[in-house]
């Protein structure tokens, strides 16, 4: 099913007075994508859709009187993404566990300013796998190249749309720069 979503807008955030370009989540209010103006940020989502996939733990234990914890939207990620002008600190400060509270996600924050790009997942396969390259608790700075993501993980060989969306931007890249 897919969820109802408002126009594309601009608005003001309410933390930090910036631009913020949008199309809000119209049931929950986050988004998969933002665009903050004046900093240039831009940040984004995506779920994580992955057979054998486990949620975080939080989310799949009971509090008292049976009740299960509430999960937030993973669309708010993208504005805390959009708003601060740091690293992913908030997310990833170890008292917080933050993401735990969250479905499976990966987060794209871009500083297309500083021309610097940095992924956060709660994917633990993902974790395991590329903490030694991680600078702050499952956060990852990307190095130049192409890089794809999709409701897998970042960069997945074994994903088919990873594997087409790579291959037909690096045969678009090379278009281009043959052209110029």
């Amino acid at each position: 099913t897919t969820r109802p979503t408002r126009p594309l807008q601009e608005e003001t955030s309410t933390t930090t007075a910036s631009t913020l370009l949008c199309a809000r989540d119209g049931v929950a209010g986050g988004a998969q994508c933002i665009y903050n103006v004046q900093e240039g940020l831009l940040a984004i989502v995506t779920n994580i859709r992955l057979q054998g996939f486990e949620q975080p733990q939080q989310l799949q234990k009971e509090e008292r009187g049976g009740r299960r914890r509430r999960r937030r939207s993973r669309g708010l990620l993208v504005q805390d993404a959009a708003t601060l002008n740091d690293t992913f600190s908030s997310f990833t400060s170890e008292d917080k566990n933050e993401d735990e509270c969250y479905a499976g996600f990966n987060l794209l924050k871009c500083n297309l300013k500083l021309g610097v790009v940095e992924y956060y997942t709660n994917h633990t396969h993902w974790q395991q796998q590329h903490q030694h390259h991680c600078k702050e608790k499952n956060m990852f700075v990307m190095k130049e190249g192409t890089h794809c993501v999709s409701n897998s993980y970042l960069n997945d060989a074994t994903w088919p749309k990873v594997v087409w969306l790579r291959q037909a931007l690096q045969r678009k890249l090379s278009t281009l720069l043959l052209s110029s």
